[in-house]
């Protein structure tokens, strides 16, 4: 046999040797074992072929030694196996319904997960615009993004989770939100494209003085730029008391009376950003699916509830009516026994998670005065509990919300008294029930009138 061949396999010998006698390739053993074949010579060419590669081989070194039986051996250089396991697919986890609405310059989370592989892939987020199916002139997201892994230590691989944190902003009405990945293969998209609604209030364009003549009539338009929704309500006001609520102000023989300063307002009913919170799934951990299990005492065991919202919920679990754990602002709740006992674990388990939705449409009315502002809400989503709100002021110079106490289930308007003439508050209102609270409105910005005008 001239030149044999062997291989080293992580500077150790894998006892598999190459060589040519008669001009005849010869191999020891005449058989390789799985995963290994050999071939040679072509020309000074040995190969030694590995097939199937596994992750687990990832980082394995490799070199050949060559004798030709001069007892001269020359050493190869050492090449080191990169493992390359392409993902298969990327998913949107949350939200997985659509429209998404969310409210200008509030904020919405989007989450995308890839399957396992190696390395580990990067996820790509980007706005739709407007012309689905056509990638063109789509527009990447790069900001307000986090990323986690999970290792899976079996298979030596990674998952990738993305989460965009997003902020509403008009422009992006109408637009789908996506995610894209690789980790060197094949580029996936998620399938789930959540249309954005931003919702945003109509603007009302500015208003010139107007020189009337005692005893004629005068018409002035409320000029404005519609929001979204589009349904448009209109309120002009004399120094703050409401005149009329259409969009076009008339005023018929004209005394001096009227003299004044005339506002208009526009206004829309804004639907509360985000989604109902809902219970996904709950069950005991090795049991999905299940709904009726049996544990042998005393053995341990774990039951997860996994609950979608946005904000995120407060999570509750309870067996046979009364409370087993909580978990505040989260999206998934775990319980465990270390050991089961058939008296005091034997019962039925619920898992609610619906904080009520946050307050929409807040404005003041019009009768303000120097002590005191009324206020009016509409009540998002309850979930399915009674709720209460709490409404928040604070003089606009202070840091520090002060709050009413709990209006009445039922109730959307609340007087705060005891404040202060002339000056300016800003106010905000939140839902709470029995699982928790909602986040608070956006703010409104309402002064006080001057003691003695």
């Amino acid at each position: 046999m001239k030149i044999p061949v062997s291989w080293f396999l992580n500077n150790a010998s894998t006892n598999l040797y190459i060589g040519t006698h008669s001009n005849m390739c010869e191999k020891d053993p005449p058989s390789f074992p799985v995963p290994y074949t050999g071939d040679g010579p072509n020309s000074t060419v040995y190969t030694l072929t590995i097939d199937p590669v596994t992750s687990s081989m990832r980082g394995d070194t490799w070199r050949c030694l060559a004798n030709d039986n001069s007892d001269i051996t020359v050493r190869s250089n050492v090449i080191t196996i990169q493992v390359t396991v392409p993902i298969r697919n990327v998913n949107m986890t949350s939200p997985t319904i659509s429209p998404v609405i969310v409210n200008e310059a509030l904020t919405a989370e989007f989450v995308c997960t890839t399957t396992f592989g190696l390395p580990q892939a990067s996820v790509r987020w980007y706005k739709d615009n407007n012309n689905p199916g056509y990638t063109e002139d789509d527009s990447e997201i790069s900001t307000s993004i986090s990323v986690d892994y999970l290792n899976n230590s079996e298979v030596e691989t990674i998952a990738t989770t993305s989460t965009l944190s997003y902020t509403a902003n008009r422009v992006d009405n109408g637009m789908a939100v996506y995610c894209n990945a690789s980790n060197g293969g094949e580029d996936f998209t998620s399938s789930i494209k959540p249309i954005l609604n931003v919702q945003f209030p109509p603007v009302v364009l500015p208003l010139g003085n107007k020189t009337v003549m005692e005893g004629e009539t005068v018409t002035i338009d409320c000029s404005f730029t519609h929001g979204n929704p589009k349904e448009t309500a209109f309120s002009w006001s004399l120094n703050k008391t409401e005149v009329t609520s259409h969009m076009q102000l008339q005023l018929e023989r004209v005394t001096r009376e009227q003299t004044g300063l005339y506002t208009c307002t526009a206004s829309n009913v804004m639907r509360p950003s985000g989604y109902i919170s809902k219970v996904k799934d709950i069950h005991v951990e090795t049991f999905e699916g299940r709904t009726e299990v049996t544990i042998i005492q005393p053995l341990q065991f774990s039951i997860i509830c996994d609950v979608e919202g946005n904000p995120k919920s407060n999570i509750t679990l309870i067996k046979n009516g009364v409370v087993m754990k909580e978990s505040l602002y989260e999206t998934s709740l775990y319980y465990a026994q270390q050991s089961s006992d058939c008296e005091r674990d034997t019962g039925v388990y619920t898992c609610t998670g619906a904080t009520p939705q946050v307050p929409f449409n807040l404005r003041s009315l019009a009768n303000i005065t120097d002590s005191s502002i009324t206020v009016e809400w509409l009540p998002g989503f309850d979930g399915r509990l009674p709720q209460t709100f709490v409404v928040q002021y604070r003089d606009y110079s202070s840091s520090e919300w002060q709050e009413s106490a709990n209006i009445h289930v039922g109730q959307s308007y609340h007087i705060i008294t005891n404040l202060q003439p002339g000056t300016t508050y800003q106010i905000q209102v939140y839902a709470k029930n029995d699982i928790g609270r909602s986040n608070s409105s956006y703010i409104i910005t309402v002064a006080t009138s001057i003691k003695g005008l």
